[in-house]
């Protein structure tokens, strides 16, 4: 079930359809008058944090700003949750399975990292280039893909196609300091000295959050100044481990009434979790861990507040007809399910928080299930763009969200009818997950694993994912291995559909 929107020029005036919502389309009247309006095509400043968990815009207030006039979405799934796939989800609106960026490094089979993104043709695609095929001026600061490095950009011939400014990290993955860096302008040549490690004029490696924000804010400035529409992308590296806050911020603590430990914190009786979590002892979370899962807790705050201190300065720089989206590119476990990191499916590591802010639309919450490969076509949607096929003809696995942020469509609509899909490839890390495939549904979360082990969580009673249904919820367990089937195609490398087919009968 698709949601249908017809765009008009006027930023904020959005008329759309959309079966199965539960609020009522504005009239043929409304669309007419509407048409009549022009206003200037909206500006686009994106905004994406690194391993962001729910729960930690408390001490973000310019982000939080934003919903004067923005959307909260309190559902909103990172389909793949690691880093590069979900970047490449981002800036192509579509699933790991359709932009072959699986994981964060190649591993021998060019399925992840910068890699898997370039080989697989994405680029032209990229919702960058869109716009600046548009006649919009776009630039990145901070981070692109892991593995992303400089001889990357030699044979290419320069920068990705799409952008016009470039200030970003390059190599493995970036760092709050000590990091290797590319500044670049469209026309410019690019040699050795541009891939350098930054220092201030008192030789002091400069704060990565900062360095990237300085170039982003200036660039909006001056996109501004030239009456030219413009998408910004800025990727800093926090408040991703090592959780560094800046100098100012070293001090910072977390709010007392928010704490990071869930029932699900080393949870006692693993019994119906895959192997690779009932492996893990729970003498492995002592007391010590958990204190450093505390301090950790307060350096995120800390490390978010620059962050946040940015977003407010390109909230002052930008014009009024500007889109903000928020979003944070995965989240992490914190030690539920005796698990610290990302790439599994439950909540901590799927959830994200997401904003999309537009001048004129409703402050509001949004309960509609939504994900990351729903931002590319919610933009090219306010720019009046093709917001339904990439360039090639192939239908975004995302949605635009458009309506639900200018309140033309109920806030709680229907946007993904079958859930978010759940994708991940098994490759060598010391984090190293099962390849799996599953689908999270309002209330539900269902996946299963290469060699056949399935979860089934019931969220609504059990929202920490305490107990395994798979085995005493049969109906539910088979009306969720259909919907995942038709999700999952094709499947991760390594599985195939026999498992669903045999899982059917």
């Amino acid at each position: 079930m698709k949601v249908a929107h017809i765009f008009v020029p006027a930023l904020v005036i959005l008329v759309s359809s959309c079966t199965g919502a539960t609020g009522a389309s504005r009239s043929r009247t409304d669309i007419v008058a509407a048409a009549a309006v022009t206003a200037p095509r909206p500006n686009f400043v994106v905004i994406v944090t690194d391993d962001q968990v729910i729960g930690t815009l408390a001490k973000m207030p310019h982000v939080k700003a934003l919903l004067s006039h923005g959307t909260y979405f309190d559902q909103a799934i990172i389909s793949n949750p690691l880093c590069c796939p979900s970047r490449a989800t981002i800036l192509t609106g579509m699933y790991s399975h359709t932009n072959r960026t699986y994981t964060n490094t190649d591993g021998g089979q060019t399925l992840g990292g910068y890699a898997a993104f370039h080989d697989a043709g994405n680029e032209p695609k990229t919702v960058a280039k869109q716009l600046d095929d548009a006649g919009y001026r776009t630039g990145l600061f901070g981070k692109y893909f892991n593995n992303f490095w400089p001889n990357d950009i030699e044979r290419n011939g320069g920068m990705p196609v799409g952008w016009d400014v470039w200030h970003g990290f390059t190599g493995s993955n970036p760092d709050y300091y000590n990091y290797s860096w590319v500044d670049w302008n469209a026309g410019d040549s690019l040699d050795d000295s541009n891939f350098t490690d930054h220092n201030d004029a008192n030789g002091n490696n400069v704060y990565s959050t900062n360095y990237a924000g300085r170039f982003a804010d200036a660039f909006i400035d001056r996109a501004a100044a030239r009456d030219q529409p413009f998408f910004a992308y800025y990727a800093p590296f926090g408040p991703h481990a090592q959780y560094i806050p800046a100098p100012r911020d070293q001090n910072v603590t977390a709010p007392t009434n928010l704490g990071w430990k869930t029932p699900a914190y080393n949870e006692t009786n693993m019994s119906d979790k895959p192997a690779y979590l009932r492996e893990v002892p729970a003498a492995r979370f002592d007391a010590e861990r958990t204190a450093n899962f505390s301090k950790r807790w307060d350096e995120t705050f800390g490390a978010l507040r620059s962050v946040d201190r940015w977003v407010g300065e390109f909230v002052r720089s930008a014009p009024a007809n500007t889109v903000f989206v928020f979003i944070s590119d995965n989240g992490q476990t914190w030690g539920d399910h005796r698990f610290d990191y990302k790439l599994v499916p439950y909540e901590r590591s799927i959830r994200v928080p997401f904003i999309v802010a537009a001048p004129g639309g409703p402050s509001q919450h949004s309960d509609s299930m939504v994900t990351n490969a729903d931002i590319t076509p919610t933009i090219l949607e306010f720019a009046g763009l093709n917001h339904t096929a990439d360039p090639g003809g192939t239908p975004y696995d995302g949605m635009s969200l458009a309506g639900i942020v200018t309140g033309a469509v109920e806030r709680n609509g229907v946007v993904h009818p079958q859930g978010i899909l759940l994708e991940h490839i098994s490759y060598p890390t010391k984090h190293e997950v099962p390849s799996y495939c599953g689908v999270r549904a309002h209330g539900w979360m269902y996946v299963g694993y290469k060699g056949g082990f399935e979860e089934l969580y019931n969220l609504t009673k059990d929202p920490y994912e305490l107990h395994n249904v798979a085995t005493t919820a049969p109906k539910a367990l088979d009306r969720f291995r259909l919907v995942a089937q038709s999700l999952c195609t094709p499947m991760p490398p390594g599985m195939s559909q026999d498992y669903f087919q045999r899982k059917r009968g």
